[in-house]
Formats: structure tokens, sequence, C-alpha cells
């Protein structure tokens, strides 16, 4: 019974491996084919240039929330993640 089992995990193991091997070759496959249309420039770090999701609170209420955010919280305590919540639904509604 214990070898059973040793053979189903290192066949487990073998998988994963392997998976991992074919998602490096793919990786390096890109990162050629973009040097091979780009050049050097193709190998350039670009993650930190794209801008994000767009935020889904308009101007106004982004605005709205940083004012709210920098001021007490209405009971005097401190601001935690379920007041800014609170604010959000507020804001949203």
């Amino acid at each position: 019974m214990e070898m059973s089992i040793w053979l189903k995990r290192e066949r487990k193991n073998n998988t994963h491996k392997f998976l991992q091997s074919q998602a490096i070759v793919w990786r390096l496959s890109v990162i050629a084919r973009r040097y091979n249309q780009q050049g050097k420039e193709g190998l350039v770090d670009r993650r930190h240039q794209h801008p994000g999701p767009k935020g889904f609170l308009c101007d106004e209420r982004q605005a709205q929330l940083e004012i709210a955010l920098q001021e007490k919280a209405p009971d005097g305590g401190l601001g935690h993640g379920r007041k800014v919540g609170d604010l959000l639904t507020e804001l949203i509604n």
C-alpha cells in the first residue's frame, strides 16, 4: 500500500516538473521570438509601463474618497477596512 502511494506521489511530482519545464520552454520561445522581431528593444521589461486597470470610481468620487481618508474617522476611532468599505458603498450608491 505504501509503495502505491509513493508511486502516485512520484508520478504527480514528475508531472508537475514536466509542466514547469514546458512553461519555461514556452516562455523562452516567446522571448526569442520577440528578440528576433524587435532586437534588443524586445528584451526590455515592460511590466512597469502598463497603467493597470481603470478604477471603478469616477474622478469626482475618487477625490471624495481621498479627502475622506485624510480626515478623522466619524466615530473618532482609527480608520480600517470596514469603514473604508462602508464609505465606498456610500460613494458607489
